[in-house]
């Protein structure tokens, strides 16, 4: 277009120009300009056409096939299996959309690329979803064997610190229209977790941003016994009578523990409600968390509690929490001091944890003296003592009481 706009802007004045002389010298130079301008603007027309052509041979994936024949462009296939003939390979797609792919569902009799059920099912009929012993790394086509994990590995406690990054605010640059694809601004939230060992044996104090939580640790596991939250608008202390058992010895996967326990509720200092909890913790399913450049052996478990309170109130949660061998919690759910757009609906937001330290390891329990270390045999995560100042993640029970406290206040 622009080619042709400058051709009949020259044939427009060329008529002119040439009734005198000075006007044919001028002409003359100006038509040499424009040839030059023209072939530039060929030229540039050329590159931009042959840019955006695929480039010959080209093999993203290093898998063999050139991108233009190319079934999974971002997925390696060599074998280019296509089992339902779509020209979109088994490696890159999922047909019923089930969230495991056409590649995985193939290799099990357990599972169907083109039947969104099967994931839920229990094929082998060993008490564990198929989609969930696959992400474990077991088959679901025979019935497994699950070993029993010891959970206090996967809850330290003593003199211990966690920090954890926030999540990152988007925000756009000033002439940005789209405020769903603005730039990345890092709030630098972050949330700093202590854990210390209180003079008791087998009694451990967790300081959290907002408050702090109480747990004894005895013989058949792990009880919490206090939960204060500090607010902007409430203050809230759930005291457990007995305690909680929130964390027993050890469960194998799919195995589940069921506790009863009863406390009272004060809000702003003065007493609200009594309730009644029913805990059901189960160790739904095994993982390897990458943290820097080493893989962590987790637990997936899942805490669902039901409440009935004496004002005739009920409530009911389900949460779920990754757990990281010898580091706790790998994520803690938390608010930002920045809401963004994508902050969830109730004003939280995942942390994710980038330090940890040990100052002292403490495995006592409430009938045992405690051990005389003060050293811990557990990591120090980043290796080089960097990662110190932000960081996000989640400790396990902070889960726990964040959608009741959230519940008690919108109810006011």
């Amino acid at each position: 277009m622009a080619i042709l706009y400058k051709i009949e802007f020259y044939q427009r004045i060329n008529f002119k120009m040439r009734q005198s002389h000075k006007g044919r010298s001028m002409l003359a130079r100006f038509s040499r300009t424009l040839r030059h301008s023209a072939l530039l603007s060929l030229l540039v027309l050329a590159g931009s056409v042959w840019a955006a052509a695929e480039v010959p041979g080209t093999d993203d994936d290093e898998d063999g096939v050139s991108n233009t024949l190319d079934n999974c462009r971002d997925v390696a296939n060599a074998d280019q299996a296509d089992f339902n003939a779509n020209a979109k390979g088994d490696a890159c797609e999922d047909s019923d959309a089930d969230g495991i792919l056409d590649l995985i569902e193939l290799q099990y009799q357990a599972l169907n690329p083109e039947d969104p059920s099967d994931p839920s099912l229990d094929y082998d009929l060993d008490g564990n979803s198929n989609q969930e012993e696959i992400l474990s790394g077991y088959n679901p086509d025979a019935a497994d064997t699950f070993p029993t994990r010891t959970l206090s590995e996967f809850f330290p406690l003593g003199n211990l610190q966690w920090i954890f990054i926030g999540p990152t605010y988007k925000a756009p640059e000033p002439d940005e229209e789209d405020e769903q694809n603005p730039d990345m601004i890092d709030t630098n939230d972050y949330q700093r977790v202590y854990s210390q060992a209180t003079p008791t044996p087998g009694l451990f104090k967790l300081y959290t941003p907002d408050g702090y939580e109480i747990f004894e640790r005895r013989d058949d596991g792990l009880y919490q016994t206090e939960y204060m939250y500090i607010g902007n608008e409430h203050t809230l202390r759930y005291v457990f009578n007995s305690g909680v058992l929130t964390l027993p010895t050890s469960l194998s996967m799919g195995q589940n523990h069921v506790a009863t326990a009863t406390g009272n509720l004060v809000v702003d200092g003065q007493p609200w409600a009594d309730f009644t909890l029913q805990l059901t913790v189960t160790l739904a399913g095994e993982r390897q968390v990458t943290l820097g450049e080493e893989v962590i052996p987790a637990l997936k478990m899942t805490f669902a509690r039901q409440f009935s309170f004496s004002n005739g109130s009920a409530s009911s949660y389900l949460d779920t929490q990754i757990l990281g061998k010898h580091f706790g919690n790998m994520e803690r759910i938390g608010p930002v001091e920045r809401p963004t757009y994508n902050t969830q609906p109730n004003g939280l937001q995942t942390f994710n944890l980038q330090s940890y330290r040990v100052s002292r390891l403490d495995d006592s329990t409430t009938s045992t003296e405690r051990p005389q270390r003060d050293t811990a045999p557990y990591p120090v995560y980043p290796r080089d003592g960097s990662g110190s100042g932000s960081g996000g993640s989640l400790l396990l029970l902070m889960g726990l009481a964040y959608p009741l406290r959230r519940w008690l206040i919108k109810r006011g």
